[in-house]
């Protein structure tokens, strides 16, 4: 049997989620799309139960939190929801900023 994640995802109540931010490199290529696609396969297969994504890289979101006005149409996923990243509480924009990016 292959490798499984250091925290069993199946034996948690509820539903374990991980979070990651991808930068948007990762799809201008097929070899990079073929890399996402390998990281999540490699998650479920090794006991994952849901991703929650966002596709967008730090100098966005950091424009974003400056200059709001450009950005009204930034929509990211939260933690079970999407929401305008703009209208957020300042708190919740520095989570996703912290959330760990992913460059092929």
């Amino acid at each position: 049997m292959g490798a499984t994640l250091a925290i069993p995802q199946k034996d948690c109540v509820g539903t374990c989620v991980l979070n990651l931010r991808l930068d948007s490199k990762n799809f201008q290529t097929q070899k990079n799309r073929l890399k996402v696609q390998q990281l999540f396969q490699s998650y479920f297969e090794q006991g994952g139960c849901q991703l929650q994504v966002n596709v967008v890289d730090t100098k966005t979101l950091l424009d974003a939190m400056e200059h709001p006005e450009k950005h009204r149409d930034l929509i990211v996923r939260v933690g079970g929801f999407s929401d305008n990243f703009v209208l957020l509480d300042s708190k919740i924009k520095e989570q996703i900023l912290l959330r760990s990016e992913f460059e092929a």
